[in-house]
């Protein structure tokens, strides 16, 4: 079947949604598998903002949105293999 008429379509993408931390904070994420961070380090500029080799900060400054994220021997682990699962901290810049 062949039309009788087209019509001229335009469509146009808006923004629906803010970045979630635009900056000041690190995240960690993985995607339907488990992982084991260890001697994590965040720089900006030159300088290290945040630096950790046993997560000792892990219950005053991370903060788990999704996934199951424990220390476990000076490693931060996360268990979950279902869906994404996503950790973040501020790293006070």
């Amino acid at each position: 079947n062949r039309p009788d008429y087209n019509v001229p379509v335009s469509i146009r993408g808006e923004q629906t949604s803010v970045p979630y931390f635009p900056e000041g904070y690190v995240g960690l994420a993985t995607g339907g598998t488990s992982a084991e961070f260890r001697d994590f380090k965040v720089e900006s500029g030159g300088r290290t903002v945040y630096s950790t080799s046993g997560f000792s900060d892990f219950g005053e400054r991370w903060k788990a949105v999704r996934g199951d994220w424990r220390v476990c021997d000076g490693k931060l682990r996360q268990s979950s293999c279902s869906g994404g699962s996503f950790i973040h901290m501020t790293t006070g810049s």
